[in-house]
């Protein structure tokens, strides 16, 4: 069974062709989550379906996020413990001048150079 409709189980859009659409538009935009809706439709019709799609009042984040809530809390239930790691820890190399094997860090991060100008 496809993970989309899986995750999707409970969402209730009002039209059943609706909730189908939902599950396609998420396979498509979860192949690489960074991507446009145009790179992640790859197509002018998919593109223009898609925000059609999220232009339907039914539509909702909040209707989409709340079948997404459940999924993961039938999915918990499953476990006796369920873990959920965070981990915040940033790490800044940008004093360490002598190091070359320090690069950045996060994104916009950039490695410091001395300069013994």
């Amino acid at each position: 069974m496809d993970w989309t409709i899986k995750e999707l189980t409970k969402l209730s859009l009002g039209d059943k062709r609706l909730n189908k659409r939902a599950q396609k538009i998420l396979t498509q935009l979860s192949r690489n989550p960074t991507d446009s809706i145009p790179t992640a439709c790859r197509g002018a019709a998919e593109t223009k379906a898609t925000y059609r799609f999220f232009d339907y009042n039914q539509v909702t984040s909040e209707k989409i996020q709340e079948a997404h809530r459940e999924a993961t809390l039938i999915r918990m239930a499953q476990y006796p413990v369920v873990l959920i790691p965070q981990d915040t820890t940033v790490l800044s190399l940008n004093t360490q001048y002598e190091r070359k094997d320090a690069g950045p860090t996060t994104k916009d991060s950039s490695q410091r150079k001395l300069s013994l100008a």
